[in-house]
């Protein structure tokens, strides 16, 4: 695209950004685009961008059947409010919390059988529903057919109880690979 012709859709962009009537934005841009379709058309598209991007945020990431949890306040440090208990029948001991995200925490776990030490990763309680857990369960075979020294190699998989039975969360069990094993 030539400069000039990027600074008269920049310039044309710009301008119609603040006009909020339709019938007023169609009417200035047929008549500052004086019959050049394709550059009405450009600036058109931009606008249309513009619009469907400024909703991006309004849809939930984790979707519409996910409920945050009325404890949850990321700035005061969620994982030290949250101890999930494990099920007895559980393959993994909790050690400590390595890390958080918005979705879910990272522990530190003892893996019973084989004994190993791994990085559990469990939804916070809450936020579990049908999308978190498909999203869930494509990071996990995803990450399951990955093979690099410097990311984390899939142990398990799947979902259990916390807390005495709610919420169902998903769990990774992983571990760092080292280039000689």
């Amino acid at each position: 695209m030539e400069p000039a012709h990027w600074n008269e859709v920049d310039r044309l962009f710009k301008a119609a950004l603040d006009i909020e009537d339709p019938a007023e934005l169609k009417a200035y841009l047929i008549h500052e685009c004086a019959g050049n379709e394709p550059l009405r058309a450009e600036v058109q598209a931009l606008l249309d961008h513009h619009n469907e991007s400024a909703s991006f945020l309004s849809t939930p990431a984790l979707g519409d059947d996910a409920v945050t949890p009325a404890w949850f306040a990321p700035t005061q440090g969620a994982s030290q409010q949250y101890n999930p208990t494990l099920p007895e029948d559980c393959n993994f001991r909790i050690l400590e919390t390595l890390g958080e995200g918005g979705m879910g925490i990272v522990f530190r776990a003892q893996q019973r059988q084989p004994s190993r030490t791994v990085a559990l990763k469990i939804i916070r309680p809450g936020l579990v529903g049908m999308s978190t857990l498909r999203r869930f369960g494509l990071e996990s075979d995803m990450l399951a057919r990955l093979e690099h020294p410097g990311i984390a190699r899939m142990y398990e998989s799947g979902t259990l109880q916390v807390n005495g039975g709610a919420p169902t969360v998903l769990c990774h069990g992983t571990g760092r690979r080292h280039p000689n094993h």
